[in-house]
């Protein structure tokens, strides 16, 4: 499972820097400029995005240290992990209301039970 998903991230990152390289301009890169949506006021505290995982203690440290390096980075986002030994487990507490994260790991054989009990929405709104 922890090969799957490192192999979905490492396929992620492969493909956006294939997007830029294959970009086909020889002039450098503007410096970016933050767009106005996401400046933030020194005194603004980030905004946190809660994340929901399940796995063996190894996967949930590989998701420990992706969370921590992101938060490092990131001075308009902050990403809080919460933790489940297992899909049951997890599958059980988000149904019942016992937790809300934002993004949450699942199983496709779930979706049915999560949209039918109003627990999940379409990435894009939060996009939006």
């Amino acid at each position: 499972m922890l090969n799957r998903r490192l192999g979905l991230i490492a396929g992620a990152c492969a493909l956006a820097l294939t997007a830029t390289a294959c970009s086909g301009t020889d002039d450098p890169a503007p410096t970016p400029t933050p767009s106005p949506s996401v400046t933030q006021t020194p005194s603004e505290k980030p905004k946190t995005v809660v994340f929901g995982a399940y796995g063996n203690p190894d996967e949930l440290k590989a998701f420990d240290r992706a969370v921590s390096a992101f938060n490092a980075a990131s001075v308009t986002r902050k990403v809080e992990v919460i933790t489940w030994p297992d899909h049951e487990t997890a599958l059980e507490d988000i149904l019942a209301g016992k937790a809300d994260p934002d993004v949450f790991l699942t199983s496709r054989i779930d979706l049915g039970q999560l949209v039918e009990n109003e627990k999940i929405r379409p990435v894009s709104l939060l996009l939006d």
